[in-house]
């Protein structure tokens, strides 16, 4: 779920962190959140992501954006009481999309950066991303 805002409201005194941590009562509700703003090819875009997996991710994809969004902005604002609103948003439904089906990949311990560039590379008419 990526959300952009017109100002950059989490920002932890003068430091900029890239990953914010929610423990919620209900495990894995809404717990990883990721500043855009840290990272070069996104620097003042005002972006935060957060990543829902497992069952909360199927139940998230199971909502309209509206709910989604509603629930993601009742956690920012007990971490940040002073969070706007979006004034963009994505949610994607990687289960749903024929292409992804839910997969995704992470390099393990022990591989190199790039790593994933070599995987970009078509294999006759197999791509990979």
């Amino acid at each position: 779920i990526w959300m952009k805002f017109e100002e950059h409201f989490w920002r932890i005194n003068t430091t900029d962190k890239e990953f914010h941590i929610w423990a919620d009562e209900w495990r894995g509700y809404f717990p990883v959140w990721q500043n855009f703003n840290v990272l070069r090819d996104f620097e003042d875009q005002n972006i935060l992501m957060v990543t829902l997996s497992g069952r909360d991710a199927y139940s998230a994809e199971g909502m309209s954006d509206d709910t989604v969004i509603r629930r993601a902005m009742g956690v920012l604002r007990q971490m940040y009481t002073n969070a706007s609103e979006p004034v963009e948003i994505h949610v994607s439904r990687w289960s749903r999309d024929p292409f992804f089906y839910g997969a995704y990949s992470d390099r393990t311990t022990g591989t190199f950066a790039y790593t994933g560039n070599v995987l970009e590379y078509p294999i006759n008419q197999l791509f990979f991303s």
